[in-house]
């Protein structure tokens, strides 16, 4: 056999297999349920950045963001809450430092008429990172880009929570 046409057959072998066991690539192309599709957004304690990462994350999904409450609009609350950092290990000889760094993200949705449609749920995530204390600039920034990636992860996994509810749809 030629060496192309072994390549074309471990691709194809290799590709079934993917799809055999399940395999799908990330990411869900599923949007919000039609009942979601316009959400007032009240936010507690987001920085201007956070919130409009929220923001991006939720018109991702496929829903409006309104300014005002009103008919057939459901009302998100969301907070973040900074857990201080946790020094876990200090090497002095090294100059290295394991910081834990948590985030923390609560949220619950109403409907328009102020039904509660997922009761107030907390979110946690966390990442362990080693600092180097003779490079300051680079361990401060090195953290900040932890605490963004932790507070998209927190985004994704309500939209991911919100995805699976059916909010009812009111007649007025």
């Amino acid at each position: 056999m030629k060496p192309a046409i072994h390549r074309q057959l471990a691709i194809m072998l290799l590709s079934l297999s993917l799809f055999g066991c399940g395999f799908k690539l990330a990411g869900d192309t599923a949007i919000l349920s039609e009942s979601l599709g316009s959400i007032y957004l009240v936010t507690k304690n987001l920085s201007d950045r956070q919130a409009a990462s929220l923001r991006n994350t939720i018109e991702g999904a496929g829903a409006e963001i309104v300014n005002q409450p009103g008919d057939g609009r459901v009302s998100l609350s969301v907070s973040i809450i900074t857990v201080p950092d946790r020094i876990l290990v200090v090497s002095a000889n090294s100059g290295r430092t394991v910081v834990r760094i948590v985030r923390q993200l609560g949220f619950n949705l109403k409907s328009a008429s102020g039904q509660v449609l997922v009761e107030p749920r907390t979110l946690v995530q966390q990442r362990d990172i080693e600092l180097n204390s003779d490079r300051l600039l680079s361990s401060k920034a090195e953290k900040t880009r932890v605490a963004e990636d932790l507070e998209k992860a927190l985004f994704n996994l309500m939209i991911y929570q919100l995805k699976r509810i059916q909010a009812p749809v009111e007649v007025n």
